[in-house]
């Protein structure tokens, strides 16, 4: 089987720079001429390609380091938080703890002190009940 190339036939036409009418290369332009002369159209759609509007590696590294950084100081927080809870738990332990203990003293000492305690203890050492007031106690005018 034999395969006819084209790359060495003349047939096709050579490249060739357009030109105008009068036979001058024809020129695109594009931005401002002022500054830094005549700019091609092909090397502006190149510059603009290959300015994406894509986030670079930098800035996804940066932003990704923040975030950890962000997520340890909540993780921290978390856990702080948590130890702070569990103090407050032992503390209410406590103070319920102390609270029954103050009840049950003071239970204690107001019956030491109640009035059938004085009662008992006055009847040991010999005194003797007043009893109730029999009489009406009169008040003489002068």
């Amino acid at each position: 089987m034999y395969v006819k190339s084209s790359l060495g036939s003349t047939n096709s036409k050579p490249n060739k720079k357009r030109t105008n009418s009068m036979g001058v290369p024809m020129q695109q332009y594009v931005g401002d001429t002022s500054k830094s002369g005549k700019r091609n159209v092909k090397k502006e759609t190149k510059l603009v390609k290959g300015k994406s509007k894509s986030i670079s590696s930098g800035k996804v590294i940066l932003l990704s380091l923040l975030v950890g950084i962000a997520g340890l100081i909540y993780l921290n927080h978390v856990f702080a938080v948590q130890k702070s809870y569990k103090e407050v738990l032992q503390l209410q332990r406590e103070y319920e703890k102390v609270k029954r203990l103050y009840a049950d003293r003071k239970f204690t000492y107001d019956r030491m002190i109640g009035p059938a305690e004085v009662y008992e203890r006055a009847k040991k050492l010999g005194l003797q009940d007043g009893g109730p007031a029999e009489g009406i106690i009169y008040i003489e005018n002068d």
